[in-house]
């Protein structure tokens, strides 16, 4: 097994640090993003305009973070 080792200077690199950290957290929420939009179209979902769809989009995606613990706010 090989292993990877990251160095960061958390003074500096403190963003870096955390996104990497944080990397697969961010994969989760796009892999979850991915299915809630896929059962939307193939289900087809309650919304009477795109602007209640898209809404609801961001509506789950924030939830997704709060879940696995990240924010956008951790992106420089």
């Amino acid at each position: 097994m090989k292993t990877v080792t990251l160095s960061f200077d958390p003074d500096e690199d403190r963003t870096d640090m955390e996104l990497a950290m944080h990397g697969k957290d961010f994969a989760l929420v796009c892999w979850n993003m991915d299915q809630a939009l896929h059962n939307w179209l193939k289900h087809g979902g309650d919304f009477e305009c795109v602007d209640e769809a898209l809404e609801a989009c961001r509506h789950r995606l924030h939830e997704e973070m709060d879940d696995l613990g990240v924010s956008l706010d951790m992106l420089p």
